[in-house]
């Protein structure tokens, strides 16, 4: 099959999930299709890239700034070259669409997108988020021959709704209009496509309430049980980790929440004990947490193994979002015990006390991590069960042919 994949960022290198799932996604299927990628991004990335990701031609990426300053919004905005862009805008702002969605729309996109149609007889355009569901209309015009996969990395209305049941003070004026207005967009765009992929069974039953059942499938996350192959921490491991990019929202409010509430407990109760944090971005506030003896943060690192290796546990705080959390699956492949909320693990096979330790407030983080501390056949055990998990239900492999099932029935 010929198949163009739209997404906002290039997978390479790898800097959170949902880098993890395209990259892992390309190199399974580019094996057996002739698959072509384009997206937002600041630099072409060279012939590696290609070969790494199994690409049957070089990826293009628009040099396309999403994130702006007002003074750069401004300067936009009243260069000529702009005004077609800003006045679009303007209109699909009248007309209800997302910010998210209007952030993602660009004409050098949309030209390219018609070029390579009109080059390439695509059997499916796959859009990666939501966000890039505003290219849509133009790929039926240009490309009417090829079916339309939507891949919810997350459905962006939930998330949303979250956040802000969460924290509504952390969340701009006017957020609860955006919820409502993504919320009518994102289930009239599920019914615009020839399929959509959710992250979980859960996801996938919520979509279906919408959209023929048939056209919703389940594809989750996955991992590499070879790269992340079965260890254990040594008997004296004294640390415990956490991983996330820290410009995500859950991730961000879910380590402020551990940091805040549960760290203080820990280091009294266990003096040895450090946490090591993995994950670009993060707040002024959340960073100054670094001034913690015992707080590591080492932002973006190209090989977590290691960390992994040395860790007596990993915690996943998670308390709002949606989708599914690929730490979790390579921490159990590594062998690392895991202590997650019951978020955290949402939309996984998987039951607390078999294959994690459930932790809903601060009291029972503290009580969770003690435990695993003290108790290591307990972390062992969960490990065996964690990793038997992957091995049966979440290689890479079974997922790429999941989603090759949803391309070939798409073109029934």
């Amino acid at each position: 099959m010929r198949v163009l994949f739209v997404a906002p960022f290039f997978p390479l290198p790898i800097r959170s999930g949902g880098h993890t799932r395209m990259a892992s996604l390309l190199k399974w299927t580019g094996e057996r299709h002739h698959l072509c990628w384009i997206s937002l991004g600041e630099s072409q990335p060279g012939r590696a890239s290609t070969e790494e990701l199994n690409l049957a031609a070089p990826p293009e990426l628009m040099a396309a700034r999403p994130n702006l300053t007002l003074r750069e919004k401004l300067n936009d905005g009243l260069n000529p070259a702009n005004w077609v862009r800003t006045a679009s805008r303007l209109v699909g702002r009248f007309q209800g669409i997302p910010l998210e969605v209007l952030r993602m729309s660009f004409p050098q996109m949309s030209s390219r997108i018609r070029e390579l149609t009109a080059q390439v007889p695509f059997d499916i355009i796959q859009l990666e988020y939501t966000a890039l569901g505003g290219y849509l209309p133009l790929i039926r015009r240009c490309s009417p021959q090829s079916r339309i996969v939507l891949d919810e990395i997350d459905v962006s209305y939930i998330a949303m709704e979250r956040l802000h049941g969460r924290d509504p003070d952390s969340v701009p004026a006017g957020f609860p209009k955006q919820i409502e207005r993504m919320k009518r967009y994102e289930r009239d765009l599920w019914t615009k496509c020839d399929a959509v992929v959710t992250m979980s069974d859960l996801e996938r039953e919520h979509v279906a309430r919408y959209v023929a059942g048939e056209r919703v499938w389940s594809v989750p996350n996955g991992v590499d049980p070879g790269y992340f192959a079965f260890g254990q921490a040594p008997e004296t491991a004294s640390s415990i980790l956490f991983v996330g990019n820290l410009d995500h929202p859950p991730n961000r409010i879910g380590l402020t929440f551990f940091l805040d509430s549960v760290w203080p407990d820990l280091c009294r109760l266990v003096p040895r004990l450090t946490l090591d944090v993995v994950g670009d971005g993060g707040t002024p506030e959340l960073l100054s947490h670094q001034r913690q003896e015992r707080v590591r943060f080492h932002g973006y690192v190209p090989d977590i193994r290691p960390l992994m290796g040395a860790a007596a546990l990993m915690i996943v705080p998670i308390l709002n979002g949606s989708g599914t959390r690929l730490k979790i699956l390579e921490a159990f492949s590594a062998g690392v015990p895991v202590v997650s909320t019951a978020l955290g693990c949402e939309g996984l096979e998987v039951v607390a006390g078999h294959h994690f330790l459930g932790a809903e407030t601060a009291q029972d983080f503290v009580g969770s991590v003690q435990r695993l501390l003290r108790e290591r056949e307990l972390g062992l055990r969960l490990a065996e069960k964690g990793r038997a998990l992957v091995e049966q239900r979440y290689s890479w492999e079974q997922i790429g042919r999941a989603m090759e099932s949803v391309w070939e029935y798409s073109l029934r």
